[in-house]
């Protein structure tokens, strides 16, 4: 149960970090997650479960880019904040990176 439990907060917290543009707010749910994660312990589920979501995060990013641009191009007022979004979806997805390659080195420690 406290498995189920873990893997809902981490998709909750992955979740908002997607559409959280406050730094602060974004530093905290960022910790939360990190602590949700490391419940579940080192493991290729939770590898593949970390490369599902980074794959999500690079279509997000990609789409997020097209918009950017579509707005620079035709000079749209809401450029600032779109791009401050494409910034915080990068800043979220380097800390998944990160946290994919400390998962990893777990895991293969492990198999030693």
């Amino acid at each position: 149960m406290d498995r189920f439990i873990a893997r809902e907060n981490i998709r909750h917290l992955r979740t908002r970090l997607w559409d959280e543009n406050d730094a602060a707010t974004r530093s905290c749910l960022q910790k939360l997650l990190v602590e949700e994660e490391d419940k579940l312990g080192a493991s290729l589920e939770l590898l593949a479960d970390i490369e599902r979501h980074l794959d999500d995060g690079h279509q997000r990013i990609a789409r997020q880019r097209v918009l950017v641009a579509a707005m620079q191009r035709d000079g749209h007022a809401g450029l600032a904040v779109a791009t401050s979004i494409l910034d915080a979806m990068i800043d979220t997805q380097g800390l998944h990176e990160r946290y994919r390659g400390r998962v990893l080195a777990d895991v293969e420690r492990n198999r030693l």
